[in-house]
């Protein structure tokens, strides 16, 4: 079910938020798989959001994606002009389409796997991220290390990330 919200502010940029439930929480198998498929769709300056919405298109000022790993919602924030939306939102839309049919390349399947392992690799650097990731995982009764994660990434497959997206 889609359900649109619009609000109105006297401010020169607009914000385009779209938001997908996708059941896909911090303790479900399928984690992993999201966590890759959020990374290319838009989490980095090279993801699909930002490299194909926004500079190949130039259709908004940034545009990125959030995965709430407790409630297992993707939400995708965009800063549009207002005559840009429709338009942004079906490049939006495209880029999800092309997550759930595999059509991302080999180049951004790497890019992601390296980046989310050197991303957790990092985590013990700081004290503080490092106790967030473990903070998280006993709130939500997770039992789960750096280790597993950076396993769990290297075992995912394209058609589970393909099938994440679908979520």
């Amino acid at each position: 079910e889609v359900r649109c919200f619009e609000g109105e502010l006297e401010v020169g940029q607009s914000h385009l938020i779209l938001g997908f439930h996708t059941g896909i929480t911090l303790s479900s198998p399928d984690f992993y798989a999201m966590m890759l498929c959020h990374e290319i769709l838009g989490l980095s300056p090279i993801s699909r959001l930002f490299v194909h919405v926004r500079e190949a298109h130039g259709l908004c000022y940034s545009c990125s994606s959030d995965y709430h790993i407790d409630r297992g919602d993707v939400v995708i924030c965009c800063g549009i002009r207002e005559q840009n939306r429709e338009i942004a939102q079906r490049a939006i839309l495209e880029q999800i389409e092309v997550m759930q049919t595999g059509r991302f390349s080999d180049a951004e399947w790497e890019a992601a796997r390296k980046s989310l392992g050197n991303s957790y690799r990092q985590l013990g650097d700081s004290t503080r991220a490092l106790s967030g990731f473990y903070e998280m995982r006993a709130i939500l009764g997770v039992d789960q290390s750096i280790k597993d994660c950076q396993d769990g990434f290297a075992a995912v497959t394209r058609e589970q990330v393909m099938a994440a997206a679908q979520k």
